[in-house]
C-alpha cells in the first residue's frame, strides 16, 4: 500500500524512494533503471511546479509520464499496475453473497418430489449407460471372435488386405 501512496502526487510519501522500490521488487522492475527514472522524474516535476503544471492525481501523474513513457519506463509501468488494481474486493464478495443467496433458495424450495424425481432420472440414465456399453461389448466381442459370421466374405479383414480379388 505505502508503494502505491508514493506513486500518488497528492500523498505527502510521493516518490519516496524506499516505498517505490519495494512496489517495484514486487513487480520484478529494474531496480537500477528506476532509481535513475526517479531522480530525473523529481527534476521534471519540480519545473512544473513552478510553471503551476504538476499533475495532483495519480492519473495526471499517468498521464503525465505518457509521452515521456521510452524514458520512464519503469516508473510508467508502475503507474500503469497501480492504477488498474483494484481498490477492494467488495464487489467480487458480493456477487458470491448474492450467488449463496440463490443457491441456498434454490436448495431449500426443491420439494421432496422434485428432488425425488431428479433422484430417479439419474439411476434410469445410469441403468441406460450400463446397457449400452453392455450392447456395444457384445458386439465388439463377437466381431472379433467369430469376424466371418459379422461380415461377408469380400469384407473379411484378410481379404481387404490381399492382393488378389475377392473370390465371388
Amino acid at each position: 500500500m505505502q508503494g502505491v501512496q508514493a506513486l500518488n502526487p497528492s500523498s505527502p510519501s510521493f516518490l519516496r524512494e524506499e516505498a517505490v522500490l519495494l512496489f517495484a521488487e514486487a513487480y520484478d522492475s529494474n531496480i537500477e533503471d528506476l532509481k535513475h527514472e526517479l531522480h530525473q522524474t523529481r527534476r521534471i516535476l519540480d519545473r512544473k511546479k513552478v510553471e503551476k503544471e504538476s499533475p495532483t492525481t495519480l492519473m495526471e501523474f499517468t498521464q503525465f509520464l505518457d509521452p515521456y513513457q521510452d524514458v520512464f519506463y519503469e516508473m510508467f509501468r508502475l503507474c500503469k499496475i497501480v492504477v488498474v488494481l483494484p481498490v477492494s474486493s467488495a464487489s467480487c464478495e458480493r456477487s458470491f453473497s448474492s450467488l449463496r443467496l440463490i443457491k441456498t433458495y434454490l436448495r431449500s424450495t426443491m420439494t421432496e418430489k422434485r428432488l425425488s424425481s431428479l433422484a430417479v432420472l439419474k439411476i434410469v440414465y445410469i441403468l441406460f449407460l450400463i446397457k449400452l456399453l453392455n450392447s456395444v461389448y457384445i458386439h465388439l466381442y463377437t466381431y472379433v471372435a467369430t469376424p466371418q459370421k459379422c461380415l461377408p466374405s469380400s469384407c473379411h479383414p484378410i481379404n481387404i488386405f490381399s492382393r488378389s480379388a475377392p473370390a465371388a
